[in-house]
């Protein structure tokens, strides 16, 4: 006997020719159903299987589709009898998880820019983990299954740390990598990443020119920083190949501050210090000394009448990363990064 077809299989809307993913549209078509009013709350959704068949799709896609009405609480799965419609608070379509290692002016940047560009249809929770992977295991683990999407950046203190294997817990079509890319990881799972030895000798390529006028470039990188080694190697490139003499610093060093050399500052304290000691020497920004700031934020275009600054574009960052939830893409994306010239170089 043939088996009757679920009158709500109508309700779906999934089309081969579009970019979006099918499990984005199974949601969407859920989601569109209950604004109509064609869906209520406590009716029963079609099976798994039977979205499967009618739509010749993997079981694993409607799965993922469902997942995600859960998740943001539309549909309520009750065992042995069924999916069904818990909800009809529609509002937000995407529940999502952002963690960053700290609070910063330029992860604000990421920030707003994601919440911006995602508008009215997500719920976005911040997580903090002060770069301790204990803290950023513990949160993933205690946020498993509760989100749609999850976007992470992270960096640590130390070596060794199990960072992939606790990113895999989660699902591949959940997880956007930002800023960092991870060996291992980022071939399988989204990234929008920095590639911090090849982004930072292009850019003082760039400033190559502003450089010429100082006899040494110091890099302040301090010896216990979450900052990729790779910032370090592609510093020491790009002045080796453009024949620069160079320094690495642990810490800006107050006494003596070496007239006609630059520095590049990776911590805000490392260039305050530069700030305040060029202040009571009476040392001109741009003339007796060149400065240049790492990580762009919003203020440093007044500081000391303008920093100049190597910088991913955090704007770019988190809208690209909301851009990939949105279309559901698994792929990785190169951030831009770049040199703003001002006064101080």
């Amino acid at each position: 006997m043939q088996r009757k077809r679920n009158r709500l299989l109508y309700l779906f809307q999934v089309d081969e020719s579009k970019r979006t993913p099918k499990y984005r549209q199974i949601v969407r078509s859920v989601v569109h159903a209950i604004k109509r009013g064609d869906l209520k709350v406590g009716e029963k959704l079609p099976s798994i299987n039977e979205v499967s068949v009618e739509f010749l799709l993997a079981r694993e896609t409607v799965v993922k589709a469902y997942n995600d009405l859960r998740e943001i609480g539309i549909v309520v799965s009750k065992p042995g009898k069924g999916i069904y419609v818990r909800s009809d608070d529609v509002s937000k379509e995407y529940n999502v998880f952002l963690m960053f290692n700290k609070l910063s002016p330029h992860k604000k940047v990421v920030y707003d820019a994601f919440v911006k560009e995602m508008g009215k249809d997500a719920r976005v929770r911040l997580f903090i983990y002060n770069n301790d992977f204990e803290t950023f295991k513990r949160q993933i683990e205690e946020n498993k299954g509760n989100f749609t999407h999850y976007i992470i950046i992270s960096h640590f203190y130390g070596v060794n740390r199990p960072v992939n294997a606790v990113l895999k817990t989660l699902p591949r079509h959940q997880l956007i990598i930002l800023d960092r890319k991870l060996d291992g990881l980022t071939e399988e799972y989204p990234a929008i990443y920095q590639d911090f030895a090849n982004d930072i000798s292009q850019a003082l390529e760039t400033a190559k020119s502003d450089l010429r006028k100082y006899q040494r470039i110091n890099m302040v990188f301090p010896a216990s920083s979450y900052h990729p080694d790779e910032i370090k190697k592609g510093f020491i490139h790009f002045c080796e190949e453009a024949g620069f003499d160079y320094r690495i610093l642990h810490h800006f060093e107050y006494k003596p501050v070496h007239i006609k050399e630059a520095y590049i500052l990776l911590e805000e304290n490392d260039l305050l210090a530069l700030l305040q000691t060029a202040r009571d020497n009476k040392l001109k920004l741009g003339k007796d000394i060149g400065v240049i700031s790492y990580n762009e934020t919003p203020l440093k275009e007044f500081i000391a009448n303008g920093l100049s600054v190597v910088s991913t574009d955090f704007e770019a960052m988190g809208t690209t990363a909301a851009q990939m939830v949105k279309k559901g893409e698994v792929k990785e994306i190169g951030n831009p990064f770049r040199y703003i010239k001002r006064k101080s170089l």
